[in-house]
Protein backbone atom coordinates (compact mmCIF):
# COMPACT_ATOMS: atom_id res chain seq x y z
CA UNK A 1 0.00 0.00 0.00
CA UNK A 2 3.30 2.44 0.31
CA UNK A 3 3.24 2.50 -3.50
CA UNK A 4 -0.16 3.81 -3.71
CA UNK A 5 -1.46 0.56 -5.63
CA UNK A 6 -4.00 -1.56 -3.44
CA UNK A 7 -3.32 -4.74 -5.65
CA UNK A 8 -1.22 -6.97 -4.67
CA UNK A 9 1.55 -8.39 -6.27
CA UNK A 10 0.57 -12.14 -6.25
CA UNK A 11 -3.18 -13.99 -6.31
CA UNK A 12 -4.00 -15.57 -3.02
CA UNK A 13 -2.57 -15.32 0.37
CA UNK A 14 -2.26 -18.71 2.69
CA UNK A 15 -2.24 -18.38 6.25
CA UNK A 16 -1.28 -20.93 8.37
CA UNK A 17 -2.04 -20.52 11.93
CA UNK A 18 -2.30 -16.65 11.30
CA UNK A 19 -2.91 -14.36 13.74
CA UNK A 20 -4.77 -11.32 14.12
CA UNK A 21 -3.65 -7.68 14.54
CA UNK A 22 -2.88 -7.10 18.41
CA UNK A 23 -1.31 -3.75 18.20
CA UNK A 24 -3.38 -0.65 18.36
CA UNK A 25 -1.28 1.01 16.20
CA UNK A 26 -2.24 -0.45 12.96
CA UNK A 27 -5.93 -0.97 14.10
CA UNK A 28 -6.61 1.96 11.25
CA UNK A 29 -4.80 -0.43 8.33
CA UNK A 30 -7.46 -2.56 8.50
CA UNK A 31 -10.90 -0.23 8.69
CA UNK A 32 -12.15 -1.53 5.63
CA UNK A 33 -12.00 -4.90 5.12
CA UNK A 34 -9.37 -6.28 1.97
CA UNK A 35 -10.62 -7.99 -1.10
CA UNK A 36 -7.40 -9.83 -1.48
CA UNK A 37 -8.28 -13.77 -1.85
CA UNK A 38 -7.26 -16.06 0.78
CA UNK A 39 -7.18 -19.23 2.85
CA UNK A 40 -7.01 -19.44 6.56
CA UNK A 41 -5.89 -22.83 7.86
CA UNK A 42 -6.05 -23.65 12.45
CA UNK A 43 -5.17 -27.00 13.64
CA UNK A 44 -8.23 -27.69 16.09
CA UNK A 45 -5.83 -29.52 18.59
CA UNK A 46 -2.92 -26.78 18.04
CA UNK A 47 -2.77 -25.28 21.61
CA UNK A 48 -2.65 -21.47 19.57
CA UNK A 49 -6.55 -22.48 18.35
CA UNK A 50 -8.70 -21.03 20.67
CA UNK A 51 -6.10 -17.60 20.67
CA UNK A 52 -6.14 -17.43 16.69
CA UNK A 53 -9.93 -18.07 16.52
CA UNK A 54 -11.64 -16.47 19.07
CA UNK A 55 -9.11 -13.22 18.85
CA UNK A 56 -8.79 -12.81 22.89
CA UNK A 57 -6.60 -9.72 22.61
CA UNK A 58 -8.10 -8.10 19.40
CA UNK A 59 -11.79 -6.70 18.14
CA UNK A 60 -11.82 -8.87 15.28
CA UNK A 61 -10.65 -12.50 14.25
CA UNK A 62 -7.56 -12.54 11.82
CA UNK A 63 -10.03 -13.78 8.92
CA UNK A 64 -12.51 -10.85 9.92
CA UNK A 65 -10.06 -8.70 7.65
CA UNK A 66 -10.52 -10.10 4.76
CA UNK A 67 -13.97 -9.94 2.19
CA UNK A 68 -14.91 -13.90 1.71
CA UNK A 69 -12.03 -15.66 3.62
CA UNK A 70 -11.37 -19.43 2.68
CA UNK A 71 -11.60 -20.74 6.16
CA UNK A 72 -10.29 -24.77 7.14
CA UNK A 73 -9.78 -26.82 10.24
CA UNK A 74 -7.84 -30.01 10.64
CA UNK A 75 -7.30 -32.11 13.52
CA UNK A 76 -3.07 -32.71 13.44
CA UNK A 77 -2.61 -29.48 15.60
CA UNK A 78 0.10 -27.33 15.17
CA UNK A 79 1.59 -28.08 12.08
CA UNK A 80 1.30 -27.95 8.35
CA UNK A 81 -1.55 -30.89 7.60
CA UNK A 82 -0.81 -34.10 5.88
CA UNK A 83 -3.45 -36.34 6.97
CA UNK A 84 -6.57 -34.76 4.82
Amino acid sequence: RESGSDVMPWKMTAFFEGMHIRDEAYFDLFASKCSHPTVHVFGRTSPYFRYSREGLCSPRRVEDYYEDPVVLEHDEGHKFPMDQ
